[in-house]
């Protein structure tokens, strides 16, 4: 496959640089992009252990601001080897280097008023603002949506008490950066959570905006998924 061929090649880029290349400045670049790639293949072929220390050597000697993808794919292995605890902490602390806050000791009045707050933020905006897609999306907020996503999934997996407030944080950095198919899950968590509280006429509006945005992004890893 296709995979296979690209791994053999990311692998004898690897070999061929040698350990030496990270700290050697004008290579350090090229062997991150080679250990994403081995990683990224490993990851598709089901090769999870390989795929964790590919992305381990990224982590341990990329530049925190680089390695975005690195821990994305080491989030993504340890959630499909079952181990989400793992998963999720990992997460959280990418997110607290990248300034996010996910406070774990929210009463329940706490999380209905993050809820409800959350609620008033969309409903600020129509729902064309809400669901125009972003051409040019950074890279950085790219791979911000990518780690949320894989932090969400390991969260919802152990029924994590954060989940609520992850959600509504996914939800609050779309409405700044632009949706992705990325931010569905936590707009259906959203829409679960407000029909737990009897905001009932909530969901077809929740619903209408996921469905737009998954249509606009049909290779987002959220439509994959969804699809399986």
């Amino acid at each position: 496959s296709n995979c296979d061929a690209g791994l053999n090649y990311f692998k004898f880029g690897i070999s061929f640089l040698g350990d030496a290349a990270w700290q050697n400045e004008s290579q350090n670049d090229l062997c991150r992009l080679l250990h994403e790639g081995a990683a990224a293949c490993s990851f598709t072929l089901g090769e999870n252990k390989a795929c964790l220390r590919y992305a381990s050597d990224i982590i341990s000697n990329a530049a925190f601001d680089v390695s975005l993808v690195g821990h994305y794919l080491y989030i993504r292995s340890l959630e499909t080897l079952g181990r989400f605890s793992d998963g999720l902490n990992h997460s959280l602390g990418v997110f607290e280097k990248l300034g996010f806050h996910f406070p774990t000791q929210l009463s329940p009045r706490d999380k209905m008023s993050t809820l409800e707050s959350t609620k008033e933020a969309i409903y600020s905006k129509t729902f064309e603002e809400l669901t125009e897609p972003r051409q040019h999306m950074p890279t950085l907020t790219r791979n911000v949506y990518k780690l949320m996503d894989a932090c969400y999934i390991s969260a919802n997996r152990i029924a994590s008490p954060i989940l609520p407030i992850l959600a509504c944080s996914i939800i609050n950095f779309s409405l700044e950066n632009g949706l992705s198919g990325e931010s569905c899950c936590a707009y259906v968590l959203l829409g679960v959570m407000r029909m737990g509280m009897g905001k009932f006429n909530e969901a077809p509006y929740y619903t209408r905006i996921v469905l737009a945005v998954l249509d606009s992004s049909p290779t987002s890893s959220t439509t994959i998924r969804r699809a399986r």
